[in-house]
């Protein structure tokens, strides 16, 4: 159903740039760890992984002062660790072998400095198995912390910076690995031991403190944020991951591995023999397979357990009808020719003023005020509302996400214009309404405890916010209008992660402000499709007021083709804009609320005065 593009290309069937590329949580989660600790950087296969950290890792101190760098492996690791030893040797780097049993009886406190000594800045290198290919044995977790902290040998013999690999690529295929308890440097893990595929995916967990001594000389496409051809000039990504990642990587994998944790949840272990009791002879006739297995349950185990059993039993492996998407095929069937553009002429602010006069500097009026409370569904328009400090109080806290907590767009989903959020100050509820089905009610604020909040984290716009579940009755409300699994969530009040200009989800700024001069215009362009170009003022960078609320320009609003009654897609008003503003096809103007040092609430009210003023600087929004 779903056509994903090139991770590094930007266009609207590359969907994939929502989903496990630029949302990686879900593989942290199950290593209980947080991109704010760690990044993940997906490579071809675990030795692709080890190699990476070999070629990157910054062997050579930064000054020529201390002892020499150490690579340090355990004897019990695989033939892809020991072979870093290839690329250490070129470089002068020293390498100690060491056997399992002297990580703690050659253990003692690393020597102290003494007065006027600097202290080692040489970087050392320490890699170990969590579980060997070889023989299975799991090795202690808390090695990691003994020798970042050089109690444990050999970094105690060896001052200076020690990062640990920790090869979990086995180990997590049967045993949960805790990050956050054991905070490991680099943890290569592969997907293809813990769900069986995809075969070519694997990935490089790094902890962000770590990544200073990983230095990438080489860069490829999709890592560089600007170069020059000509001469040496080279500026990375600024993301870590994007350095990392040259080339297209396996996208199509990445989204797989969602079916892969989904097959986690249940964390049921099946045995299954043949005639393993008395009982089977009767279940077994002519030697032909009933589909019967036993289940055993032990003293500890309660009614909580078989009914999950049941739940997985009935998900996974019966059969249920087989539901056709009757008001899709319908459509379809009765589909008639595309309408005019000229229909949209009704459709787009019909009582808008055809007079558009020349800013000279005089006040304007605020007509209509519109808030929108989930991200991308309709509009809730008031006569006046409070400014929050992330712009229209409640304005775009909520949004619909996927069952992989990735955010719906009506680029994406245009069937969200048609959610009408009603929001009502007095009962504190926000109520969602949809032509045809009851409306559904949630609460403005939160009462649960911290203990009951369903949290999670979710990534708009480029920015990676926390949220909170508001429910399962409004969940089902929204599933079964956008027929796919879907979740409302809200943004976590105490939660304000480094936003622009302070806004919540919006996409670009707190507000966007239109001009019914401007609507007038593209009005008659779409009417007449002029063949003649039209010259414009230039646009200059101004403030705008509205009574005592001050406002910045900060740049033009990206528009979608998207009738907003219909939920259909449209070539215009696009079309026009494209050809009204030399292909771009930006309206309105984006403002940030410039916050005043008074305390007290600020209200917008429709009839409020908005008086521009050009600023001293001529720079472009």
């Amino acid at each position: 159903r779903n056509v994903y593009g090139n991770p590094h290309s930007h266009y609207p069937s590359n969907k994939l740039r929502y989903l496990f590329v630029l949302n990686p949580c879900r593989i942290l989660e199950h290593c209980n760890t947080c991109p704010e600790d760690y990044s993940v950087i997906f490579t071809s296969g675990c030795t692709a992984a080890l190699k990476l950290v070999a070629d990157t890792f910054r062997w050579k101190a930064r000054s020529n002062e201390g002892p020499g760098r150490q690579f340090c492996y355990l004897t019990d690791n695989n033939t892809s660790v020991v072979g870093i030893r290839g690329v250490t040797a070129l470089q002068g780097v020293g390498t100690v072998s060491v056997l399992p049993h002297e990580v703690e009886t050659r253990a003692r406190k690393p020597p102290t400095q003494t007065n006027g000594e600097e202290e080692s800045s040489a970087p050392h290198l320490f890699c170990y198995p969590a579980q060997s290919n070889f023989s299975g044995r799991k090795y202690p977790l808390s090695y990691v912390k003994g020798i970042q902290s050089q109690q444990l040998y050999p970094a105690c013999e060896h001052p200076g910076r020690w990062s640990v690999l920790l090869d979990a690529a086995c180990f997590v295929s049967c045993s949960p690995l805790d990050l956050s308890q054991y905070p490991t440097d680099f943890v290569p893990i592969s997907f293809y031991k813990m769900f069986g595929f995809p075969t070519g995916l694997r990935a490089l967990l790094e902890r962000n403190e770590a990544a200073e001594v990983l230095r990438k000389t080489y860069f490829g496409g999709g890592t560089a944020a600007a170069y020059l051809v000509a001469e040496d000039y080279f500026v990375p990504k600024p993301n870590v991951v994007s350095r990392f990642e040259d080339g297209t990587i396996s996208f199509l994998d990445i989204i797989s591995l969602h079916h892969g944790f989904e097959t986690l949840i249940y964390t049921i272990i099946l045995r299954s023999v043949r005639n393993c009791h008395v009982v089977f002879k009767f279940i077994l006739i002519t030697w032909m397979c009933h589909s019967s297995i036993r289940v055993s349950f032990g003293y500890m185990s309660s009614f909580e357990d078989c009914q999950n059993f049941l739940r997985f039993v009935v998900n996974c492996f019966v059969d249920k009808p087989l539901i056709l998407d009757q008001k899709r095929l319908t459509k379809l069937k009765s589909a008639e020719p595309m309408k005019s553009a000229l229909s949209l002429l009704q459709r787009i602010t019909p009582s808008v003023s055809k007079e558009g006069k020349k800013n000279n500097g005089s006040s304007h009026t605020l007509t209509n005020l519109f808030i929108y409370p989930v991200k991308s569904c309709a509009s809730f328009e008031v006569t006046e509302w409070p400014l929050g400090p992330q712009g229209l109080l409640y304005d775009r806290l909520w949004m619909a996400v996927n069952e992989n907590g990735v955010c719906f767009s009506q680029k994406r989903e245009p069937k969200l214009c048609l959610i009408r959020p009603v929001i009502c100050l007095a009962s504190n509820t926000l109520q969602l309404q949809v032509s045809g089905m009851e409306a559904v009610t949630v609460p403005l604020e939160t009462n649960l405890t911290n203990s009951d909040l369903r949290t999670s984290q979710s990534k708009v716009c480029g920015d990676r916010v926390q949220t909170e579940d508001c429910g399962e009755e409004v969940s089902a409300w929204l599933s079964v209008f956008l027929e796919k699994p879907c979740r409302l969530i809200r943004q976590r009040p105490e939660f304000l992660h480094d936003m622009k200009f302070g806004r919540a989800k919006v996409n670009e700024a707190q507000f966007l402000l239109i001009n019914r001069a401007s609507v007038s215009f593209l009005q008659e362009h779409i009417a007449t499709r002029y063949s003649n170009s039209h010259n414009q003022p230039e646009f200059k960078q101004m403030h705008r007021s509205f009574l005592d609320v001050l406002f910045k320009v900060i740049g033009r609003c990206q528009m979608i083709g998207v009738d907003q009654k219909s939920a259909t897609r449209t070539q215009e008003p696009l079309r026009s804009l494209s050809e009204c503003k030399s292909g771009k096809v930006t309206f309105g103007v984006y403002l940030a609320h410039q916050s005043a040092r008074n305390t007290a609430v600020l209200v917008l009210s429709v009839g409020a005065c908005v008086i521009p003023r050009i600023s001293e600087s001529t720079e472009k929004p």
